[in-house]
């Protein structure tokens, strides 16, 4: 009987052998059999990636095994949706398509704090503004009096000048580029003070209203222009009058970049210490400023045409890299994106490869645009109140609002880990924040 079946046992092992092992193999390097089409199709696979780390991934409502950063390989080609999941965040969800022998990517997945709003101070104020260090300077007036206050980050507020106040204008606060120094200024005084807010040391310069105040974006000077140009050193504490008039004026090098304006055009120069200037390229009439930019660049904002212009001083055929109407923008950390907006559309300029794109369009003017500091997200303002957004347009964008309010300003902490915003009534002033990452 055994000797019977020997020869069909073997032939049963032989073929099931020549079955099987194809099946295994074809497993093995990726193929599955997709039961829509009826057909075996090679798979792909998705690779995923969150701040912070460690949030669960559903694949089609399946929890994986596993949490990110991860790749998820011999997936059947097509949509797949795509939730990743953190206790106390919010939830990030997609349909990503999936497509045969290759990587879908979904990097830098941002998921942000389900937390409640903090009150840290509350002031009647005038005017209130952070610097690039998230400081606040706020001013306080009582009957004749003003005062002008900072709330350091983390410490508690601090007086920082007294003065009279007789006539009904709103005084003027200016942060310094690098957030250390203070310019004030009211009206009907015949000068301003420059305030070293960590020493409290004060200096006064000779200005009025038709004095047009400059910080230097570049260096610790600042300039005054009127019927000269005067530039002051915050080191040195010595002021310095220079040989050739500008409308506005910044150090570049071992020169100054200088705005001149005629009748029909306004002209941007490199100005050597001596007087010497050498063209860089004419602009449209207009009161330009000078903004942060790339080192190897210089970047004006047309203050009376809402305009951003970024200019190349070393390309002399073609100078002007891009002119974008702008109301709001920002760099990212290494300052190879532009992310700007014109109000309602929101656009990222890729300096290195000269390449635009549109990242939303909204119907609600955008006050204020950020990058955040982490991840594929920005942060914008409107007065409907702040929200983030992620750039990856596949599907859906996740967003979030952070706050559903009008607000006066925000700042976002290096660390991305918390937002802090100024929110004024008609009778004080709230400064609160709120966490964004643990």
């Amino acid at each position: 009987m055994i000797k019977h079946w020997r020869p069909l046992l073997f032939t049963l092992f032989f073929v099931g052998f020549f079955i099987t092992a194809p099946i295994v193999v074809l497993h093995t390097a990726g193929y599955r059999y997709n039961f829509l089409i009826n057909k075996v199709v090679k798979t792909g696979v998705i690779s995923l990636s969150s701040y912070p780390k460690g949030a669960d991934i559903y694949i089609d409502n399946k929890l994986q095994n596993k949490q990110t950063p991860l790749v998820i390989d011999n997936l059947i080609p097509g949509e797949h949706t795509v939730k990743v999941v953190k206790d106390d965040y919010t939830t990030w969800q997609k349909t990503l398509e999936v497509v045969s022998n290759e990587t879908t990517f979904a990097s830098n997945i941002v998921l942000f704090l389900n937390t409640d709003t903090k009150k840290i101070n509350q002031q009647q104020t005038l005017v209130s503004k952070f610097n690039s260090k998230g400081d606040i300077a706020y001013i306080k007036q009582n009957e004749k009096i003003i005062e002008l206050w900072i709330k350091l980050l983390n410490k508690p507020e601090k007086l920082i000048l007294r003065n009279t106040y007789t006539i009904q204008q709103t005084p003027e606060i200016q942060w310094s580029p690098d957030g250390k120094h203070i310019f004030f200024f009211i009206d009907n005084q015949k000068t301003a003070t420059i305030i070293q807010t960590k020493t409290n040391d004060i200096k006064e310069v000779p200005f009025d209203k038709q004095t047009r105040f400059v910080w230097d974006i570049n260096s610790e000077n600042f300039y005054t222009i009127k019927n000269n140009i005067i530039t002051y050193n915050l080191l040195s504490n010595k002021p310095t009058t220079l040989n050739f008039t500008a409308d506005n004026i910044t150090s570049y090098k071992d020169s100054f970049i200088g705005i001149q304006s005629s009748n029909n055009h306004t002209t941007v120069s490199v100005i050597d210490s001596s007087g010497l200037s050498s063209i860089i390229t004419y602009l449209d009439i207009g009161d330009y400023s000078f903004i942060d930019s790339p080192d190897q660049y210089i970047m004006l904002k047309n203050n009376s045409a809402h305009k951003i212009i970024l200019i190349d001083p070393n390309n002399k055929k073609n100078p002007i890299s891009l002119t974008a109407n702008s109301v709001t923008w920002d760099w990212n950390h290494d300052y190879s994106k532009l992310l700007f907006s014109d109000g309602l559309d929101i656009t990222i300029y890729d300096i290195n490869n000269n390449y635009f794109e549109t990242v939303t369009r909204l119907s609600t003017d955008i006050i204020k645009l950020s990058w955040y500091p982490y991840g594929n997200s920005i942060i914008f303002q409107t007065k409907l109140g702040v929200t983030t957004l992620e750039i990856d347009d596949r599907d859906m964008q996740n967003e979030n609002k952070l706050f559903d309010y009008t607000v006066d300003d925000y700042w976002i902490d290096k660390e991305g880990k918390n937002i802090y915003i100024i929110k004024s009534t008609d009778q004080t002033t709230e400064f609160l924040m709120r966490n964004l990452q643990k």
